[in-house]
């Protein structure tokens, strides 16, 4: 089947209808973490995946269990939050009631005793040293690392709760609340307030009022995971997975209902047109973000016939472009991980919503924005492309989006159309990985086009950092490693590689005198050594350090994602054999941003002292 063939027939059977009946329905639950919605929730998507003609397997993780540790991983512990009160007394009504307002308690903090607690309240914006023993405190916007920290410094000192004022968003309302989380045995019971209920809390320190605390937890509930696959077994064909992470503060519309309600559709989908035992070889999970993922790897991956050939997770792919902002991401494997998945999915996009010519038919116009960005790893794929689990893994996505991780997330923010159209183009792309045939020709197009966007896009850069001949080594090895696992794959029918490879190649070689060659004497440095099992995660880091080192660690990572991008090519790059300023300039080629040396090696010191790693000779 052609490209245009498959997005057809899943055209004809993916449907806005049953998309919103299950988003909506993922949306009602608050998927927290460690409560009773996230197994609710899974409950949903094992009886669609059963529908859908799928050998379904469900488990369930205790958490503190010994089956329930994978790695570095682990579900949490902290208890879950089932009903809070945050009242100012003399108001007649509480200012916040959770679960009535979602996202306004922090996922991992403390309940209170029975009564609940009383106190002063304390603005710390305005008062930044102001400390009274009892007293409920009200913080600005806090980063998470440095939010850790500063949770054990006021526990310590004697205060009864915590409210983090929501950070102002352009063109947001003031009653949005941000998701929080806070660590496992964080001591204090941590609100999220909106810029409405942050007013009052000020008006209250100013006046000397008090307020009630009552927060009432449960026991953490088991981490559910939904592994499903399709019965057929294709020998000498790739077998992928499809995934989506359940969980999420109540509502995640977009995410990540958007993402599992899109996984059931696929399955369907693919039973409807192939039946159960013809087709794509496609598992699906549905699982904890990151946790359940070093689960299924740990625990699925590794046995049988249950590793997939490729990934691609689905995160956040249907909000509204115009209430929320955004684009069709694509985020390909990394660079030391090459496969063909960004180029079948711009070639099922392009086949989803075909481009136009232009009036004299010159120039190639294209109907659907979207656009194909560097490897960061904010999400489940970056447990994949870790060198030791070693699969290829990518992402499709809409970013960004001006709700993400806020109440605002709601069903009302979503378009159903775009879902529809990233579905299928998520479905369109795995199938023909899948099971080859014509639609590869199509794949090996657009993958070389990416390769020569990605070379002559080096010339007119200006982004951060100065490219260099070591960014162009770099595009012309990921474009031919990915042409390679794509002939691996198939081995027939794909005549046109090695022009392919030659295309990339010349028109490298064509452009590389215009760029400056990589600064070659580098200082030597230490030579940091892989300390950790399975895949790395900045959570499994900042778990494993203590409240001084989470500290440094959110210092280190003021530029936000930027920072994170880089500390996650930083851990890829470990080979235990090169120099941190080696190690840096890899970790600068990969994300396309500048990476300083004595950055890197702030980082790894870090995860030294967080026992990740060791240093060669200490």
């Amino acid at each position: 089947m052609r490209l245009t063939d498959l997005a057809t027939a899943y055209g004809d059977v993916i449907s806005t209808a049953a998309l919103r009946t299950d988003l909506t329905t993922l949306a009602g639950h608050d998927r927290t973490q460690g409560g009773q919605g996230l197994l609710a929730a899974a409950e949903l998507v094992a009886a669609r995946a059963d529908r859908a003609g799928l050998e379904v397997h469900v488990r369930h993780y205790l958490p503190g269990t010994a089956d329930a540790h994978w790695w570095n991983h682990a579900p949490s512990t902290a208890p879950a939050v089932r009903t809070a009160t945050l009242t100012i007394n003399g108001d007649g009504a509480p200012l916040i009631a959770y679960p009535e307002q979602p996202c306004t308690m922090a996922r991992g903090c403390a309940a209170t005793p029975p009564t609940g607690l009383t106190g002063p309240v304390v603005d710390l914006e305005r008062s930044p040293d102001r400390r009274i023993s009892g007293a409920f405190y009200l913080l600005p916007p806090t980063p998470r690392l440095a939010l850790d920290a500063r949770l054990e410094q006021l526990a310590d000192q004697g205060a009864i709760g915590v409210a983090v004022r929501t950070d102002r968003r352009s063109n947001i309302d003031a009653s949005l609340v941000e998701r929080l989380e806070a660590a496992d045995g964080t001591r204090l019971p941590v609100f999220s307030v909106s810029l409405q209920h942050a007013a009052r809390l000020q008006h209250a320190a100013d006046a000397g009022e008090y307020v009630h605390v009552f927060v009432e937890g449960d026991p953490p509930a088991a981490m559910p995971l939904v592994y499903a696959r399709r019965k057929v077994r294709r020998q000498g064909r790739p077998h992928g997975l499809l995934s989506a992470h359940l969980c999420h503060a109540g509502p995640g519309a977009d995410d990540n209902a958007s993402g599992a309600a899109a996984l059931t559709s696929i399955a369907y989908a693919a039973y409807s047109i192939f039946g159960a035992n013809a087709g794509p070889d496609l598992a699906f999970l549905w699982a904890p973000e990151t946790v359940g993922t070093a689960a299924f790897l740990h625990d699925i991956a590794d046995t049988g016939d249950a590793g997939p050939e490729f990934v691609l997770c689905l995160d956040s792919l249907g909000g509204d472009p115009q209430l929320c902002g955004g684009t069709l991401t694509i985020e390909g494997s990394p660079d030391h991980q090459p496969s063909p998945l960004a180029g079948a999915l711009e070639a099922a996009a392009r086949a989803v919503q075909p481009d136009v010519r232009s009036y004299a038919g010159t120039v190639r116009l294209p109907t659907w924005a979207r656009g194909v960005v560097p490897f960061v790893g904010a999400g489940d794929h970056a447990l994949y492309a870790d060198p030791a689990i070693g699969i290829p893994a990518a992402r499709l996505s809409r970013q960004p989006n001006r709700y993400q991780h806020t109440s605002g997330d709601t069903p009302a923010t979503i378009s159903y159309p775009e879902l529809r159209l990233g579905a299928i183009t998520a479905a369109v792309a795995v199938t023909a990985l899948c099971i080859g045939g014509p639609a590869l020709t199509e794949v090996t197009d657009a993958a070389t086009d990416l390769a020569l966007r990605r070379i002559t896009d080096l010339l007119g850069d200006s982004g951060p950092r100065q490219p260099t001949t070591a960014d162009l080594v770099a595009a012309v090895d990921s474009a031919h490693g990915g042409l390679d696992v794509l002939s691996r794959w198939h081995p027939s029918g794909l005549l046109d590689v090695e022009a392919r490879r030659k295309e990339v190649a010349e028109h490298a070689h064509r452009l590389a005198p215009a760029l400056p060659p990589p600064v070659t004497s580098l200082p030597v440095g230490r030579v940091p050594l892989r300390g950790w099992t399975g895949p790395w995660t900045l959570h499994a880091l900042a778990e494993a350090l203590n409240t001084a080192g989470r500290r440094r660690l959110a210092g280190l990572l003021g530029d936000g994602p930027a920072d994170y991008a880089r500390l996650v090519a930083l851990a890829h790059a470990v080979d235990d054999a090169s120099p941190v300023p080696l190690l840096a300039a890899r970790a600068a080629t990969a994300t396309g941003l500048p990476v300083d040396a004595g950055h890197a090696e702030a980082l790894f010191d870090v995860m030294a002292e967080a026992g990740r790693l060791t240093w060669s000779g200490a």
